[in-house]
């Protein structure tokens, strides 16, 4: 896997949690930052309700023990996924039930002697 650079800078000075900064960046990668505000007046019940990411953003965040970096580089992987494969629409809460699969498969192995 490449390493990735990613400039957590640019994120870390918008907010003062890094929830926020996980949703910030979820919303650059899908080009979601730059909408005007009619756009965002009718999404409040949809897929880019900033509540309803934050929510999958927090469960994100505490998968990856806190730390920023690492869910920001699962977004960048994911977002990478979906331009490889045309019709892939992702989310915050994919990346995190991926995780929480790994994690989980990882766990139940169990050493054979």
């Amino acid at each position: 896997m490449e390493k990735i650079e990613i400039n957590l800078d640019r994120y870390k000075q918008k907010s003062k949690h890094p929830i926020h900064d996980i949703v910030d960046y979820y919303y650059s990668l899908k080009g979601l930052d730059t909408k005007n505000k009619e756009f965002w007046k009718y999404q409040t019940n949809s897929a880019f309700s900033y509540a309803r990411n934050s929510r999958d953003a927090k469960i994100l965040y505490e998968l990856c023990n806190k730390d920023l970096y690492k869910s920001i580089n699962l977004l960048y992987n994911e977002n990478a996924r979906s331009k490889k494969f045309s019709n892939y629409e992702w989310r915050i809460s994919t990346v995190s039930k991926r995780l929480k699969n790994d994690s989980s498969l990882n766990t139940n192995k169990t050493a054979v002697s």
